[in-house]
């Protein structure tokens, strides 16, 4: 095959040798992506050679992680580059060694809260390893953090300082990575999550500047939470979280944030339109249950 044949598949390792060629030498991402789908379309349809495909298996392992490394912050690169690795994982040329596991956890943490096809693939090849769960560590801060949070709820807003609860909200932010949680991580932290992002919402209404601060980060950690580990698919979420939020009062006091925000770094808008959806006729994955979704 030669190197510069548009070719629809791989048919070969002469050709996936080609195509992985190619790939390393790509300038761009529209280049590489449409190379990468080649790749994921070749595996599909054809699967890997009959013969030698340890070897090419090997090669292309190689290949694909460098690219995912290279160009992590491209979506679509990263979703098919994801889905070959899926497909070799599937084929049991991937066996989740440290290498592996960090660019996967790599990708699901710039991509995974935007994309659920992602989320969930990867995290299905991080449970296939063993490894969806958050570090120990993280999860004994979280408790820490939610100790506090309890320590504020059950006094006056009022007796607490706006620093120490902001404090609070932002190591939540940087330890609660939710679409790298286990089922039962979530499980156990969601709900106090959830009363305490609430608690914050109520109690400082955006009437001032500093109030208004405090209730978006907030808003910032209910957004990570919805997005890592609520959604039913890219337009809405599961029914039975989406009421959920809606029995904490969460659609009125989301609305109340959004009105004139003082930061961009919430997406008022996205939960907004999956808050408001009418409620789907049923629901097909939940992470309590132990899916990706």
């Amino acid at each position: 095959m030669s190197d510069h044949k548009d070719f629809a598949r791989a048919e070969n390792p002469d050709d996936y040798r080609a195509l992985l060629r190619l790939l390393g030498e790509a300038e761009d991402d529209d280049t590489c992506l449409r190379l990468l789908i080649t790749v994921g379309d070749s595996i599909k349809h054809i699967g890997m050679p009959c013969y030698d495909d340890e070897e090419v298996a090997t090669e292309m392992l190689t290949a694909i992680c460098a690219v995912l490394r290279a160009r992590l912050e491209h979506r679509g690169v990263a979703r098919q580059g994801l889905r070959v690795l899926s497909m070799l994982a599937d084929r049991n040329y991937v066996m989740g060694t440290p290498d592996e596991i960090e660019v996967v956890v790599s990708v699901i943490l710039v991509h995974g809260l935007r994309d659920v096809v992602l989320q969930d693939k990867a995290r299905a090849m991080l449970k296939r390893w063993d490894r969806l769960s958050l570090p120990t560590h993280k999860s004994v801060w979280i408790h820490e953090e939610l100790d506090m949070a309890s320590e504020f709820q059950a006094l006056p807003a009022s007796a607490s300082k706006h620093e120490h609860i902001l404090d609070c909200l932002h190591l939540l932010l940087s330890h609660a990575q939710w679409e790298l949680m286990s089922a039962e991580q979530i499980k156990l932290f969601k709900a106090p999550v959830l009363e305490f992002i609430a608690w914050c919402m109520q109690n400082f209404a955006p009437d001032s500047r500093e109030n208004s601060y405090l209730g978006e980060t907030a808003c910032r950690v209910l957004f990570n939470l919805v997005a890592g580990c609520m959604q039913e698919d890219d337009n809405k979420l599961i029914e039975i979280s989406r009421c959920h939020l809606l029995n904490l009062n969460f659609g009125p006091l989301w609305t109340l944030f959004s009105v004139d925000p003082v930061t961009d770094k919430v997406d008022f808008q996205w939960l907004a339109e999956r808050l408001n959806r009418p409620p789907a006729l049923s629901h097909k994955r939940s992470r309590a249950a132990g899916g990706s979704a």
